[in-house]
C-alpha cells in the first residue's frame, strides 16, 4: 500500500505537469497562431495588405515593380475572371443594342460662367437620394444641403452602380459600370486601363488631390486613386491620431476641417475630391443624437445629419476663401441605403443625390432641376462636356445635360437592374429569371429593356476582361 501510494502521487504529479505543460503548449500554439494570422493579413490596421501598401507613385511601372512578383503570379491565376459568364447574344447583336442608344452631342448648354474653374468633387458615404427634402423627403435630415441645392443645379433621378465604395468610386471617377461578384479596385491591373476623370484635369494642368479620413490602403482604393491622376493623397496618415476617433477614421467635421487647410495651399485651378466616412455603418459619431434610438435606420439617419451639419459648416468657412467665387462644388453618393423595409435590390436602393453648386453656375441654372435617369457613370462625360475635355474612353457614360431620355443600370451578385422612363427590369442569373418589374406595360417594351440590359451587362464583362 505504501508504494502503490508512492505510485498514485507519482500519477497525480505526472497529470499535473502534463496539464501545465498542455495548458502551456496550447498557449503558445495560440499566440503563434495568431502572430502567423496577422503576419499573413499584413498587420492590425483596418485593412488587410494588398497591392495599395506597396504602391507609392503615379507610375504604373514603378508600382508594379514594388510588389511582390511571385504573389502577384499567384493571384492573376487565382481570378476567375478570364472568361464572360454572361453570354447572351452574338457581338453583331451587342453592337447593334449599344448603336441604338448611342449619344450624339450637338448643342450641349454652357453651365459655368468662366471657363476653368476650381472643381471640388465630394462623395458622400451612403446618402440615400429620399432623405433630401428637395427629392420628396418628408423630415428635415439634410437641411444644409437642401439649402445648397436651392441655389444650385439638381439630377434628381440619379442611381448607384452597386451598393459598395469601392464600386462607386470607379463609377464616379472613371464613368465605368459595376460587375457582379468584381470589384475594379482590386485588381491594379485592370484599373489602370480605365480612364480617369481627375487625370483629364490633371493633363489640363490643373493640381488634383483627394481627400479622405480614414485608410485610403481599404479595398485597395490607394492602388486605383494614383492611377487616377492624384497628385496627392491626403488619408489617415496625414491626421493627429487624437483625430483618429471612428472605426473609420477621421470623422467629417475633422476631414473638412483638413481639406480647408490643404486647399489653400493649392495653385489655381485644381481638382479636389473629398469621401466622407462618418455615415458608413456603424454609424458612429461625435455628436449627441438627434433621433432617438439604437435600431439601424435610427443610427444612420442621425449620422446623415450629422454629415450634413459637416458639410454646413465646411461651405459656411469655404466661403471665406479667395478661390470660393472661382470653385464649383459637386455632390454625388458613392451608393444608396436600404431605407424602411424596402428590398436590396429594388431601384429605391439605389437612388443617390447628384448636384452642381457655386458661384461659376450660371444663374439661369440656379434652383433648376433636372428629372432625366441617369447614373453615377454619367457624371464624367457631363463635367468632361463643359470643360471641353476629351471623353472618348469614357464609353459607358452619357451626358445627362444633352439627354431627353436615359436609364439607369446596377449589379449585384449574378444580376443587374436597369432603370427606364417606362419601366424598370431586375434579372437574377442564377435563376435565369427577371424579378422584378414596377410598371404594367406591353410584353415588347419588357423583351426589350430585359434585351438591353442582358446586352449591357454582356459588354461591360467583356470589355473587362479584355482590358
Amino acid at each position: 500500500m505504501h508504494i502503490a501510494g508512492k505510485f498514485q502521487n507519482f500519477s497525480n504529479i505526472s497529470s499535473g505537469l502534463n496539464g501545465k505543460i498542455l495548458i502551456k503548449n496550447g498557449g503558445i500554439a495560440i499566440t503563434a497562431l495568431i502572430v502567423f494570422a496577422v503576419c499573413i493579413r499584413g498587420g492590425i490596421q483596418l485593412a488587410p495588405i494588398n497591392q495599395s501598401f506597396a504602391y507609392y507613385s503615379n507610375n504604373p511601372t514603378l508600382n508594379a515593380t514594388a510588389v511582390n512578383t511571385v504573389w502577384n503570379l499567384i493571384y492573376s491565376y487565382s481570378r476567375k475572371d478570364h472568361e464572360n459568364p454572361y453570354q447572351f447574344f452574338t457581338a453583331d447583336e451587342i453592337e447593334s443594342k449599344f448603336r441604338e442608344s448611342k449619344q450624339t452631342y450637338t448643342n450641349t448648354p454652357k453651365i459655368f460662367s468662366i471657363q476653368k474653374p476650381n472643381v471640388v468633387l465630394i462623395v458622400l458615404e451612403g446618402v440615400a437620394a429620399e432623405l433630401f427634402e428637395s427629392m420628396g423627403g418628408r423630415n428635415k435630415y439634410t437641411a444644409n444641403m437642401d439649402r445648397l441645392i436651392k441655389n444650385g443645379l439638381l439630377f434628381d433621378r440619379i442611381f448607384a452602380t452597386e451598393t459598395r465604395t469601392d464600386r462607386g468610386i470607379v463609377s464616379i471617377l472613371s464613368g465605368y459600370p459595376s460587375l457582379p461578384l468584381i470589384s475594379l479596385v482590386k485588381q491594379p491591373d485592370k484599373a489602370a486601363k480605365l480612364s480617369f476623370l481627375p487625370k483629364q484635369f490633371l493633363n489640363n494642368k490643373y493640381e488634383t488631390v483627394f481627400f479622405y479620413g480614414g485608410e485610403s490602403e481599404f479595398a485597395n482604393i490607394k492602388s486605383y486613386l494614383l492611377n487616377a491622376g492624384f497628385n496627392q493623397i491626403i488619408d489617415k496618415n496625414d491626421f493627429d491620431k487624437k483625430d483618429m476617433n471612428s472605426k473609420w477614421g477621421a470623422h467629417d467635421h475633422i476631414m473638412f476641417k483638413k481639406s480647408l487647410s490643404e486647399l489653400i495651399k493649392l495653385t489655381e485651378p485644381f481638382f479636389a475630391t473629398i469621401l466622407t466616412l462618418s455615415s458608413h455603418e456603424p454609424f458612429e459619431v461625435p455628436t449627441d443624437p438627434i433621433l432617438k434610438g439604437e435600431d439601424r435606420q435610427t443610427l444612420y439617419k442621425n449620422s446623415i445629419i450629422y454629415t450634413d451639419e459637416s458639410v454646413g459648416r465646411f461651405m459656411s468657412s469655404i466661403k471665406e476663401e479667395p478661390y470660393f467665387q472661382n470653385t464649383i462644388f459637386i455632390f454625388i453618393s458613392d451608393h444608396g441605403f436600404r431605407m424602411g423595409d424596402g428590398h436590396n435590390r429594388y431601384p429605391r436602393r439605389y437612388h443617390i443625390p447628384l448636384f452642381i453648386y457655386g458661384d461659376p453656375l450660371g444663374k439661369k441654372w440656379r434652383g433648376k432641376k433636372i428629372s432625366v435617369i441617369g447614373s453615377q457613370t454619367d457624371l464624367a462625360k457631363t463635367i468632361l462636356n463643359q470643360f471641353d475635355l476629351n471623353y472618348n474612353g469614357f464609353i459607358f457614360s452619357r451626358d445627362l445635360l444633352n439627354n431627353v431620355y436615359g436609364n439607369a443600370f446596377y449589379t449585384f451578385n449574378h444580376g443587374f437592374g436597369l432603370i427606364e422612363e417606362e419601366q424598370s427590369v431586375i434579372y437574377d442569373h442564377d435563376s435565369k429569371s427577371v424579378t422584378y418589374l414596377n410598371n404594367f406595360v406591353s410584353d415588347s417594351v419588357n423583351q426589350f429593356l430585359f434585351d438591353k440590359g442582358r446586352a449591357k451587362l454582356q459588354k461591360t464583362y467583356q470589355d473587362f476582361i479584355d482590358r
